[in-house]
């Protein structure tokens, strides 16, 4: 009787302790992604910020290329350390949901700097032509990529 007590008593044991540890891995997890995603919308709001004084403004500082540059290297390095699925997924999830936001961002910078005055010096702001869809067009994407990584949060 005394041995059958003992052994009720390990076996409520090592569940508790498999417990609280699959409750601190989820916790962890959740903390991480919570952190990498703040520092991801700082650095795309930044993005946003300066592609509002280029393309509402009409103002373009000498800074403007290396500065959203920056920033969106910091958004892709971000991107490389945030879980992108939940604690217990496959690593082949992960990687299909990471290259799915690896695809948002490319498609974020290509708006950005593809035809526009802030990769070519060469065009004016003034004469360029559907500033304010451009900045639409900007504006949305972020909007998506962030939604989608906020898709991955438990």
């Amino acid at each position: 009787m005394m041995l059958n007590s003992i052994d009720a008593k390990l076996a409520f044991a090592f569940f508790g302790f498999v417990f609280a540890l699959i409750s601190f891995l989820y916790k962890n997890h959740e903390t991480n992604q919570l952190r990498i995603l703040k520092n991801i919308t700082d650095n795309i709001k930044e993005i946003n910020k300066v592609c509002i004084e280029v393309f509402a403004n009409q103002t373009m500082k000498a800074d403007v290329y290396p500065r959203i540059s920056m920033f969106l290297d910091l958004v892709q390095l971000d991107v490389k350390t945030f879980p992108t699925g939940k604690f217990y997924n496959s690593k082949a999830q992960i990687e299909i949901n990471r290259n799915l936001i690896n695809t948002l961002i490319e498609d974020y910078k290509d708006l950005i700097f593809s035809d526009t005055p802030i990769e070519n010096k060469s065009m004016q702001i003034l004469d360029f032509p559907d500033k304010e869809k451009k900045l639409d067009d900007i504006i949305q994407k972020s909007i998506t990529l962030l939604s989608k990584l906020e898709s991955f949060l438990p």
